[in-house]
Order: C-alpha cells, then structure tokens, then sequence
C-alpha cells in the first residue's frame, strides 16, 4: 500500500515538473526583463498572461493537493498501526492492573515508556518510508549524472610564456 502510495506521489511529482518550469520561464525569463514590459503594454498582453499564469498556477495547485493526499495516506498508515499497538499495549496493562500483578506507578512507567518507544519506532519507520520513496529520485539524479560527456577534451601542451600572456 505504501509503496503504491509513493509510486503515485512520485508520478505527481513528476507532472509537476513542467509546472514549475514553466511559471519560472514566465517569471524570470519574460516579465522581469525590462524590454518586456513595453511589449506586454504595447501589444495588451496582460489578459493573456494573467489567464495563462492563473491556469498554470491553478494546475499546480490541483496537483499539489494531490499529492498532499497521497502523503496523508503514507502517515495515516503509521499512524494507525502505532495507535493499533498502543491500544493493545494500554489494554493489556489495564488488565495486569486489574488483576493485581501490576501497581498504579508500574502501569503509569509502562504505559509512558511504551509511549515512548511506539513514538520514535514509528518516526524511525516514517523515515525509513520517506528513504524508500527518495531512492526513486536519487535513481532519477544518478541517472542524470552518468549521461556521458560529449564535450571534446584534448590533451594540448599550453607553452610556457615569459610575460604570461596567452592567448586562446
């Protein structure tokens, strides 16, 4: 379920790319240079790009809900097995403690360190969910890194020069 659920966030992640790139394009490249502002006033392209913009940002938004949904179901899975064993966990002490084999102090120091321990199990396991997700993009990142260069590289002497000035 979970892996599943990572696959999704992934591939919504993905969609998202072309988003951000996108609305950086916009931003940087064309509406903050100076030139540009004549032609958007000139040729009345304040309409087009502010619906264009508005849809961009509306996809983006759309897409981010997802993938927060998506997220809210990776956390709620931990979150509801760590309540599960807690509630088995607090039961049984609340039995030992009916039953006598266990004080008032004792049942208050294991329920606070169980407490404890199914806390930090469950962010250790949050985390190792979070890693798991991440190697697909680490994978995305290594792949992109072992692309082979193109780039032509000689083996030329430079000669040594007495005034240092070289020239390419």
């Amino acid at each position: 379920q979970v892996n599943r659920l990572q696959k999704e966030l992934f591939e919504i992640n993905n969609d998202m790319i072309p988003c951000f790139r996108e609305a950086g394009d916009y931003v940087s490249d064309y509406l903050e240079r100076e030139s540009s502002g004549k032609s958007i006033r000139l040729f009345h392209q304040q309409p087009l790009i502010w619906e264009h913009m508005k849809e961009l940002f509306q996809k983006m938004g759309r897409l981010q809900a997802k993938g927060f949904k998506k997220w809210v179901g990776i956390d709620s899975i931990t979150v509801g097995v760590k309540n599960a064993v807690l509630c088995i966990i607090y039961f049984y002490l609340g039995i030992l403690a009916l039953k006598g084999v266990l004080t008032v102090g004792d049942v208050f120091l294991y329920a606070g360190s169980l407490a404890i321990f199914t806390n930090s199990f469950s962010l250790w396991v949050s985390m190792l969910t979070r890693l798991a997700g991440n190697t697909k993009y680490l994978k995305e990142y290594f792949d992109f890194l072992d692309i082979p260069n193109k780039k032509y590289e000689g083996v030329l002497p430079v000669e040594k020069r007495d005034d240092d000035r070289y020239e390419l």
